[in-house]
């Protein structure tokens, strides 16, 4: 939604928010987001919108799951080149005081953003009682920040993103 006006964007984000298939929202708070976060929040209530303020230990807690969901093949990277370089930009690094930092290569699209959304995404689909993804099948959300109509659905204990224009 580049170039957009942040009326518009948040007018698409209430629109998705509004589906009966998203059952819970975690959106990136640091910087610009903070003010779509607290109203996302107060209009769609605190369970179904998560504010995710991006420190170190968070970032760590976010990426090594999607980590763990390409490694164990339950998900596969879409085609389109703009989001593979998203997902391969990603790099780790340990500080001095010994901290793992997470850094993003910043390109023309950003500085990977489209991992972090994957990130936010895993993590808002956590079974609070496992803390486990336990099923995305029927999950369907129309165009919206990242493109055309996608379905998700499982096969194989893999999740699959399949585009639809």
């Amino acid at each position: 939604m580049a170039g957009q006006s942040f009326e518009s964007q948040e007018e698409r984000l209430n629109e998705v928010l509004s589906s009966r298939a998203v059952k819970r929202c975690c959106i990136d708070e640091t910087g610009l987001g903070r003010q779509f976060a607290e109203r996302a929040q107060k209009k769609f209530g605190e369970y179904r919108v998560e504010r995710v303020h991006f420190t170190g230990p968070i970032k760590e807690e976010l990426a090594y799951p999607v980590r763990t969901m390409f490694e164990s093949r339950r998900i596969r990277i879409p085609r389109g080149s703009e989001i593979r370089v998203d997902l391969g930009g990603i790099r780790q690094e340990m500080t001095i005081a010994g901290n793992i930092r997470f850094i993003g290569e910043r390109n023309a699209n950003g500085h990977c953003d489209r991992f972090w959304a994957l990130a936010l995404a895993l993590h808002a689909a956590k079974n609070s009682a496992t803390g486990a993804i336990t099923s995305l099948n029927g999950i369907v959300y129309g165009a919206n920040f990242l493109g055309p109509r996608r379905t998700f659905t499982p096969r194989n204990n893999i999740f699959r993103i399949n585009l639809r224009r």
